[in-house]
């Protein structure tokens, strides 16, 4: 089984030139891992002989569209390493695959932001070193932007896009390291394994306190579930994909939590319900309240009109010396408790009521005194 392999790295201007002396062999003195007798047969599919010039150009174009300067330490290059396991090639270059490659980094930065592209020979596993200026266009103009296509994201879309469009042509399967190439050397591919296990380790902290955060929201019946995973150490990770390692993990997480999510998701629509509910609620008790104030109000009046009425009552019988025991039984036979019974206003039920009693008061006989009175004073005269 033979797989892909495809490593990017940021350059800062300082390292240009080992960068320029490594990829054109322009060091007085071979590495070890490389055969200067084989040299003769690398090849150069993007051709530069200045790479300093040639980025600084690049960079001073990009500054021109911009206000704001760009830093001196920010990295002005990326560099491409392109190859596959060792029996892949079984001893040939494998041209094809390379210009393959070098077809997708084009298209991926664009014409103008390529610097150098050389296939190497002359060591034990046949790669290709890609040099390009990290710019990219936006809408305000053009951007030196290495850090946009350096996140974890970035690198794993790079990973999967790189397969679909060159790797499975060629039977290659995705993302595996190849060991046994030395292109890079071990130091610096462990400071970047440090580098990506760091990365790793900072996700995985994100998604535990994520965790914590829901199983205080859903309560003690859902726990979230424990999550403890090993990051792989440099010795493991010379043999595995840190991209492929790394979507496992992270596929694991989200697939613990989706549950986790499903629950706050529906304590949030039931919190949202009571609340429209509540809402409801207070409407139509605002409402009532104001039935109810309104009702007390006409009560109240009522009971004042009542009040008023039966002061006057008893005041009037109060001045006549009536019997209102005795007037009552009289009339309760003939009105039927008109009081009581009908249903009439209640001025007009004393005034009937009155009238009933009157020829019972008092007042009549004074009348009749006063009358007898007045003849007897004619008879008189």
């Amino acid at each position: 089984m033979s797989y892909q392999v495809l490593r990017v790295e940021k350059k800062k201007s300082t390292a240009v030139g080992h960068m320029q002396n490594h990829n054109l062999r322009e060091f007085n003195s071979p590495k070890k891992n490389i055969d200067s007798s084989r040299s003769r047969l690398n090849y150069t599919l993007w051709g530069c002989e200045n790479f300093k010039e040639t980025i600084q150009k690049r960079v001073d174009f990009v500054q021109a569209q911009q206000t704001r300067k760009i830093r001196k330490d920010c990295p002005t290059s990326l560099e491409y390493v392109i190859s596959a396991s060792k029996d892949f090639f079984n001893g040939q270059d494998n041209r094809e695959y390379f210009e393959f490659a070098m077809a997708y980094i084009r298209k991926r930065h664009g014409d103008q932001n390529i610097v150098s592209a050389v296939v190497h020979l002359d060591e034990e596993t046949p790669h290709m070193h890609v040099v390009v200026v990290p710019v990219r266009e936006t809408e305000k103009g053009f951007k030196l932007d290495p850090k946009s296509f350096m996140t974890p994201k970035e690198l794993t879309k790079l990973q999967t896009d790189f397969h679909k469009q060159v790797g499975k042509k060629f039977g290659l399967d995705r993302g595996e390291f190849d060991s046994e190439a030395t292109h890079q050397t071990t130091e610096e591919h462990n400071k970047q394994l440090q580098k990506e296990n760091r990365e790793l380790e900072k996700q995985i902290a994100e998604k535990k306190e994520l965790a914590a955060e829901l199983d205080k929201l859903v309560g003690e019946e859902f726990k979230a579930p424990k999550m403890q995973y090993e990051l792989a150490t440099v010795k493991e990770k010379l043999t595995l994909d840190f991209d492929g390692y790394g979507k496992r993990v992270a596929d694991d997480v989200i697939k613990q939590l989706n549950p986790i999510f499903k629950i706050a998701q529906a304590k949030v629509r039931e919190i949202d319900e009571l609340k429209k509910r509540n809402a409801e609620l207070e409407e139509i008790q605002r409402n009532h309240d104001s039935v109810l104030l309104e009702k007390n109000d006409q009560i109240e009046k009522l009971q004042n009109k009542v009040t008023a009425y039966v002061s006057s009552i008893f005041y009037f019988c109060k001045k006549i010396n009536l019997d209102i025991g005795r007037s009552l039984s009289v009339v309760k036979d003939q009105s039927n408790l008109i009081v009581m019974s009908e249903d009439k206003p209640l001025n007009y039920k004393i005034d009937t009521w009155f009238n009933k009693v009157k020829q019972f008061l008092p007042i009549k006989i004074e009348k009749e005194k006063k009358k007898e009175k007045t003849v007897e004073q004619g008879h008189s005269l």
